[in-house]
């Protein structure tokens, strides 16, 4: 797939996008329900209220991307690159987190119920208000400005 350029309003379900180049691409509010974007280039991507229940974003390049309040139950984000990424309000129920690189990410009133975050890095993340619980915890969450959780 090539470099995607300006908004994105359609459905990207059960599609195959996987190595996508969409860096700093415009995908407010789109439908990528079980869409498979392995290792797909999101960096600085405009992804606010996504739906993506279920999408395999393994490997995903996520960096700066903005995914406030996007709907991530399920969905495969194992070793993904989330550095700096702004996750608050997500809802990342039940979904795959192992070794993903959260280093600096806000997750602010984030849903992490049965998020598995086993060797997930944690380090300067904002986790202010974010509900954590079980199956697995983080394994790096680095004491300097990381904020407490509700749990």
């Amino acid at each position: 797939m090539q470099r995607e350029e300006g908004a994105f309003r359609g459905r990207i379900t059960r599609g195959a996008a996987a190595d996508a180049d969409l860096r700093g691409a415009e995908l407010t509010a789109a439908d990528l329900s079980a869409a498979d974007l392995r290792g797909a280039k999101l960096a600085r991507a405009k992804l606010p209220g996504v739906y993506a229940p279920g999408a395999n974003l393994r490997g995903a390049h996520l960096s700066r991307a903005n995914l406030r309040e996007s709907h991530l139950a399920g969905a495969d984000l194992t070793i993904a690159d989330l550095r700096q990424a702004d996750l608050s309000m997500a809802d990342l129920t039940g979904a795959d987190l192992r070794r993903a690189d959260l280093r600096g990410a806000k997750l602010i009133s984030a849903v992490l119920i049965g998020t598995n975050l086993a060797d997930a890095d944690l380090c300067r993340g904002a986790l202010v208000g974010a509900a954590l619980t079980g199956p697995t915890s983080p394994t790096r969450i680095c004491a300097r400005r990381t904020f407490p959780v509700r749990t």
